[in-house]
């Protein structure tokens, strides 16, 4: 599995380097997003989202939204570009319904359409991570 991960890993990397750089402002738009997540017993669990995310990369509070087993909450967030020329961006999310819990996104990668993004988020060994996908719809 590792000899193909590695060839894997190094097409990727040599695709991103062809690609031009990303902009704070192109992560702006209207995303869906789906998440997997690990829950407070140990559980996979999934919760689809939708982001609507300004220039400056802060997520609208009034309009973004996350939505799992019917319970739809309020998220507030902003996304930064870290490394421009990998399209890397780092940020926050913040549950309106988690008592101001705040999680990290250490993690966001555009595709080199800026039309998709894949990251992971939360702290490592905190029971409170995740991974997630986005599809730009607007």
């Amino acid at each position: 599995m590792l000899k193909s991960f590695i060839p894997a890993v190094f097409t990727l990397a040599c695709a991103a380097s062809a690609q031009s750089a990303c902009t704070q402002a192109d992560v702006a738009g209207t995303w869906t997003a789906y998440v997997v997540s690990q829950d407070t017993i140990g559980e996979l669990a999934w919760t689809s989202c939708r982001f609507i995310i300004d220039a400056t990369g802060a997520f609208k509070s009034t309009n973004s939204t996350c939505s799992a087993t019917g319970h739809v909450v309020r998220v507030q967030g902003s996304l930064s570009l870290s490394a421009p020329a990998l399209c890397a961006y780092k940020g926050a999310i913040t549950i309106s319904n988690r008592q101001g819990a705040t999680s990290n996104i250490p993690s966001l990668t555009l595709s080199m359409d800026k039309q998709t993004a894949m990251g992971a988020g939360g702290e490592n060994g905190a029971n409170d991570v995740f991974m997630f996908s986005m599809v730009r719809i607007k």
